[in-house]
């Protein structure tokens, strides 16, 4: 395949079958299915694995501790690249996936099926791209035709209804990959006369105690996509195949936190927002889980890239690494069985040429320039936080309801019967996968922005990038700066 002219993204259902012409290379006749959920735009804090009980995430949250998180996890600043690098296992810079022409589409590139669109958003009615008040137009399709019978229906829904169907007509017995990257929770237009965020009313009424609008709405987006999960693990243990399955989840980016395209995501206590290399930007909530793993129900801090994803996956599923092309990802399988360490001890956060910024992690270090291009005011830290609501009307505040929520939802339901005891000293998974640090100092760096002067901080040690240390170590930042 050539990948070098992708301008546009599917955000859609995906699904593949592994088909024996295409299966030299894999070991094993058992294969497991892989379903790869994505989330849009998704912030560190807006999950319940990582603390915050403002918004409820049960169906989420119950995969994610049954599961292995992945707590020192990263994506890349903005979407396209971290969908690239899933697809190919190859760091890439800015570019889209599907529409160049019909040969980039989905069904042209290996899946027997999309139900979808193209570019980077649409609202979540009337499926219309609106990237301001002059470039607008209709993008939902089922394969190459446009697809005009879900016109009204909230685009969530028609994921998930989607998603089901395919799982329900599914041979069990033939391995099944299932790709799907939801629109939650994206904005659904940059037009400053559009609507940034929808939900339903009845959904949005759940949230009536959070006061910040966009948070409420926000959190009733992030609601129907933790629905939506539901209903497909409920899916997969009905065709007895959930068994049989490896979930991942992820967020595409950091959240849109702080006000940033209007959004109400929240990265706290992280740095920065989606589009910067602050880790607000590029630290992705995500989890891995099967019944199949050796070591579930744990918080791993072992390094870990979103280019990871191909090799690790055709790793679990039998195949021979060594035949894939040349890629970035590292086969991290052994270190999500929880059997050893990392391979990956470091990674490029990445190289922005257009606004002369770029980062890396090396180990515990990370060096970085010009952190992103949308203005100095989006390198903060940016609430809420989640963890103090004194409204009597949040019932997930209590933490008896939260983890009764859990265990009681779609997902904690269907784990259950494979895993009776994984929900067992759930508390010290919540507490282990949890960021906190202290408040923002009153002589914490207040930018990076000085090419000869780049930041470098001990993200285990600092993991909310209060204190430039550079002047400490000249010679790691000269090393560091090296490898950019």
């Amino acid at each position: 395949m050539n990948f070098n002219k992708f301008t546009s993204l599917a955000i859609c259902i995906l699904w593949l079958t592994f088909e024996e012409s295409n299966t030299r290379t894999i070991k094993s006749i058992n294969r497991p299915h892989v379903i790869f959920i994505l989330a849009d735009d998704l912030g560190w804090n807006d999950v319940g694995f990582h603390g915050d009980v403002e918004i409820s995430t049960p169906n989420i949250d119950a995969l994610a501790y049954s599961g292995v998180i992945l707590n020192n996890y990263y994506v890349q600043p903005l979407c396209t690249p971290s969908r690239g690098a899933i697809m190919t296992g190859i760091i890439v810079g800015k570019w889209h996936l599907g529409d160049y022409r019909k040969d980039y589409t989905p069904t042209f590139r290996g899946f027997d099926s999309h139900y979808g669109y193209w570019e980077g958003m649409i609202e979540y009615y009337s499926h219309t791209m609106a990237l301001n008040d002059s470039c607008n137009g209709y993008d939902f399709r089922r394969n190459m035709e446009v697809e005009y019978g879900g016109v009204g229906t909230y685009a969530t829904d028609l994921f998930t209804e989607e998603g089901v169907k395919i799982i329900n007509e599914h041979n069990p017995s033939v391995p099944l990959f299932l790709y799907l990257p939801h629109l939650a929770t994206h904005v659904a237009t940059f037009s400053e006369n559009g609507v940034p965020l929808q939900a339903p009313d009845e959904v949005i009424e759940k949230f009536s105690y959070i006061e910040d609008e966009n948070r409420r709405v926000f959190a009733a987006m992030l609601w129907k996509l933790d629905e939506s999960i539901g209903k497909v693990v409920e899916a997969l243990k009905d065709r007895d195949m959930l068994k049989d399955s490896i979930i991942v989840f992820s967020a595409d980016n950091g959240g849109s936190s702080g006000g940033y395209e209007r959004s109400g995501a929240s990265n706290w206590p992280l740095r920065g927002t989606k589009n910067s290399m602050w880790e607000g930007g590029i630290r992705g909530s995500s989890f891995i889980w099967s019944s199949l793993m050796k070591n579930p129900g744990r918080v791993s801090t072992e390094m870990m890239h979103v280019s990871d994803w191909l090799p690790t996956l055709f790793n679990a599923i039998g195949g021979d690494v060594s035949v894939l092309h040349p890629t970035d990802g590292m086969n991290v399988w052994e270190s999500l069985q929880g059997e050893s360490s990392s391979p990956r001890t470091e990674f490029l956060v990445n190289i922005d040429p257009f606004i002369n910024g770029a980062s890396i992690r090396d180990n515990k270090w990370k060096l970085l320039f010009n952190p992103s291009g949308i203005g100095e005011q989006y390198d903060g830290w940016f609430g809420p936080s989640g963890r103090n609501s004194s409204s009597n009307s949040n019932p997930f505040k209590e933490k008896e309801n939260y983890l009764t929520n859990i265990q009681n939802s779609p997902s904690g339901k269907a784990v259950k019967e494979l895993m009776p005891n994984i929900f067992e000293n759930i508390e010290t998974r919540l507490k282990n996968a949890e960021v906190l640090c202290t408040d923002v100092p009153k002589n914490a760096t207040a930018s990076c922005n000085d090419i000869n002067n780049p930041c470098l901080f001990n993200i285990l040690s600092d993991p909310c990038e209060y204190y430039d240390v550079s002047k400490l170590y000249p010679s790691i930042v000269e090393e560091l700066l090296k490898c950019i």
